[in-house]
């Protein structure tokens, strides 16, 4: 009897050791799975994390290029503005026209210009040239939306995400132009169609202006895209100004010198 106790018991006790070692065998494996996969992860992460910065430089520097290009595109729009300079003549004998009294008689008594007739057949030549007023308009409204903040924060995404934000947000008229950039451009990012606009702005202004030598002179009967200006730089006649095209009828100041 004490031999079958003693049996049983040796055979329970075989029993946990192997069940003790097989624990613990599947705990370590266990363990080990566990830690291979946390350092998967952990790569995986480093990798992402890599990748991320990769694309915040590479964000960063169109936006420094961007930024870059709009100062241009400032600098430019600031010397399109300067207004037309003053012309002093200089007080030192040495250097004037002494016969600039004579002169510019004989300028007032000869030159002959019908400046009306002028404006009105340019006019006529330009209006439909120089742009449509809604497209210009369109054109207008679309650039003063993007400018600043706006495309900025859209050259973060990718040129397809770019590509869909500005179809869904822009008006019909709009979506035309912006069709026409990607289409003509071959580019549909946001920095790229702003750049566009800005120069469609200045070549398809419907405004003519047109600059007198008198300040009595108004040519807005011709068209509503008539401006006039007086210009105290010019001694005689006329500038008109359609588009990009100078047409000079006049005689300045610095002519006479």
């Amino acid at each position: 009897m004490e031999l079958r106790i003693l049996a049983v018991t040796a055979v329970l006790l075989l029993i946990m050791a192997v069940l003790f070692f097989i624990i613990r065998a599947v705990n370590r494996n266990i363990n080990n799975s566990m830690k291979e996969s946390v350092k998967k992860q952990v790569n995986s992460f480093e990798n992402i994390i890599d990748e991320k910065q990769m694309r915040l430089e590479g964000i960063e520097a169109q936006i420094r290029a961007a930024e870059e290009q709009l100062r241009e595109l400032e600098s430019i729009k600031d010397e399109r503005s300067v207004a037309t300079g003053q012309m002093f003549f200089t007080r030192t004998t040495g250097y004037c026209n002494s016969g600039l009294k004579s002169d510019y008689q004989n300028i007032r008594e000869n030159f002959s210009l019908n400046s009306s007739e002028i404006v009105k057949g340019l006019v006529e030549e330009n209006d439909g040239r120089t742009g449509d007023y809604f497209r210009y308009k369109a054109i207008r409204e679309t650039y003063d939306m993007l400018k600043g903040d706006l495309c900025y924060k859209l050259i973060l995404f990718d040129e397809a995400e770019q590509k869909s934000i500005l179809e869904s947000c822009l008006e019909p008229a709009q979506r035309r132009l912006y069709s026409e950039f990607c289409e003509n451009e071959g580019a549909v990012t946001a920095d790229r169609f702003l750049y566009w606009l800005d120069t469609r702005i200045s070549a398809e202004d419907p405004a003519i202006l047109v600059r007198t030598s008198n300040h009595r002179d108004d040519y807005s009967a011709f068209s509503r895209n008539v401006v006039t200006e007086y210009d105290e730089n010019l001694c005689e006649g006329i500038q008109v100004i359609a588009g990009r095209r100078l047409f000079d009828y006049s005689i300045s100041h610095s002519e006479l010198l």
